[in-house]
């Protein structure tokens, strides 16, 4: 061990900064950031905007049903996930409480994703944007207590 030291002295007195390379000099080379070596190295699918013709079952197929058998997994969601089909029943227009029972499902199994591994992401937020759309273009026929309760449900969304 001594030695090394002595000989890394001898090393560190030797060295002239004359000598060293200047860093105005140098040339510069950009590596890739490991998120950019990695989206370059993968293949992706171009997307294809579907949303707007799936079909949309009464029942939404969810991920929110089996993680609310969990109370690990219930607590690391909204309140309002633990009772969605509750929430909806308040409702006069069947289609209103469909697209809703999909708005909000969706919603909780976004919050889901990075914690379970049965969330179809693309088709969650396809399915998401799917039913805002729907809801939008029955808002001009619901009745006046579906959009105080439309309204009342989305403030407390919580």
């Amino acid at each position: 061990m001594v030695k090394f030291f002595q000989e890394y002295v001898k090393e560190v007195e030797a060295f002239d900064p004359e000598k060293a390379p200047k860093i105005e000099e140098a040339t510069e080379v950009r590596a890739l950031e490991p998120e950019e070596f990695e989206a370059e190295a993968r293949e992706f699918p171009k997307y294809n905007s579907a949303y707007k013709t799936m079909h949309m079952e009464k029942k939404p197929n969810l991920a929110l049903d089996i993680a609310l058998r969990s109370e690990n997994l219930k607590q690391a969601i909204p309140q309002f996930c633990s009772d969605i089909y509750g929430q909806v029943s308040v409702f006069e227009n069947e289609e209103l409480k469909k697209q809703l029972l999909h708005f909000m499902g969706q919603t909780c199994d976004l919050y889901l994703y990075p914690k379970v591994d049965n969330v179809y992401y693309d088709g969650t937020l396809d399915a998401l944007r799917r039913s805002i759309l729907e809801i939008e273009k029955l808002r001009p026929s619901l009745s006046r207590k579906d959009l105080k309760n439309l309204r009342t449900l989305i403030e407390n969304l919580d």
